[in-house]
């Protein structure tokens, strides 16, 4: 009896442990996460793994990936922390596999497009939304544009929100005019009929890369490496533009 039980008990972990080697577990930033819908659903559908997606901030996932959290992919859209994970030894080589494209949004069903960039010291746009430029690449690069345009004077009417999902929230309570954030967000399914948006010029910023890098510590690098691969394919970039990402190429 003792030893059917422990041939039983042997089987369901053998049968847990290959069932787990089937799953790609993916710590991705929560402003990342929009690169992977619709690539998670198709990869998953003809290769018949299983993607799992752990979303926080780039610097959480980096916590506890220093404090051994187990996933196999590290998918971030700051570089900085992509990098000194990679300096410090947990991660490979990361690599950009996308672009992610900042927006001007309003609330409005206004036309404001032939106005903008002079629109934003407009007396009537007296708050506007931004990522937190301290610890967010959005609101970094929201800055470079506002100065590009030199349109310092409107440094006084900017709310910084904690994060993107900040300033979306601004938006959709109308509580501001206007709002800078990423592509990605106002193509959702979620956002695509809340207000009116207009795609700022690349030229007067540079577009934000979505990194994607291997963890040194995979138990499954067979499938997390066919999983990173994919990303950079005809099929995957294809996917990606239509969620509002730019394809990956040398900018």
């Amino acid at each position: 009896m003792r030893i059917l039980l422990l041939n039983i008990f042997l089987l369901l972990f053998i049968s847990y442990d290959v069932f787990c080697q089937n799953i790609v577990k993916i710590a991705i930033s929560v402003d990342s996460e929009y690169a992977l819908r619709g690539v998670k659903e198709r990869y998953s559908k003809f290769t018949k793994n299983k993607i799992e997606l752990h979303i926080a901030s780039s610097k959480t996932l980096a916590d506890q990936i220093k404090n051994g959290t187990q996933y196999d992919i590290f998918i971030s859209d700051d570089s900085t922390i992509t990098e000194s994970l990679y300096n410090e030894g947990y991660i490979y080589q990361p690599k950009t596999f996308c672009y992610s494209l900042i927006v001007l949004w309003t609330p409005f069903d206004d036309e404001f497009y032939a106005l903008y960039p002079q629109l934003i010291l407009d007396p009537y746009i007296d708050r506007i939304a931004v990522s937190n430029s301290s610890n967010d690449p959005y609101g970094r690069r929201t800055l470079d544009i506002i100065r590009h345009y030199k349109l310092e004077k409107a440094e006084n009417k900017i709310i910084f929100a904690e994060s993107l999902f900040g300033v979306s929230k601004y938006i959709c309570a109308e509580a501001v005019k206007l709002g800078f954030t990423t592509k990605a967000f106002v193509v959702s399914k979620e956002m695509q009929e809340i207000g009116k948006w207009v795609e700022i010029n690349k030229s007067t910023y540079q577009p934000i890369p979505i990194q994607v890098a291997l963890l040194r510590k995979t138990n499954n690098t067979k499938l997390s490496w066919a999983l990173y691969s994919y990303l950079f394919k005809k099929k995957a970039q294809k996917i990606l533009k239509r969620n509002g990402f730019e394809k990956f190429k040398k900018l």
